[in-house]
């Protein structure tokens, strides 16, 4: 999965319509089912990246916090970071609900 920072985003909308809205696109949707970005969320917490390769497959977890202790006893190529993270949900109220925020 290709990922984004916080610096790519911004210069690419520096060539987008001030005016224009900003839509999310999950995974395997289509077009119908973009949902209007309402809220973002700057986090101070520091986020946990996890990636590792089990049985050929390369696998990737994003979580708040600290790594975990235990991984995968057959995994391979394993590289934890810390990140920070950009949270951009549909709805505020959703979002202040979540327990990272």
């Amino acid at each position: 999965m290709e990922t984004m920072t916080a610096a790519e985003l911004i210069e690419l909308l520096r060539t987008a319509n001030p005016r224009a809205l900003v839509v999310f696109l999950p995974w395997g949707a289509d077009e119908g089912q973009a949902e209007e970005v309402g809220a973002v969320a700057v986090l101070k917490q520091k986020w946990t990246r996890e990636r590792l390769t089990e049985k050929g497959r390369l696998y990737e977890s994003l979580y708040p916090g600290e790594p975990r202790e235990e991984l995968r006893t057959e995994s391979e190529n394993i590289a934890v970071d810390s990140v920070a993270v950009v949270v951009l949900a549909s709805d505020a109220a959703f979002l202040n609900s979540r327990r990272f925020t």
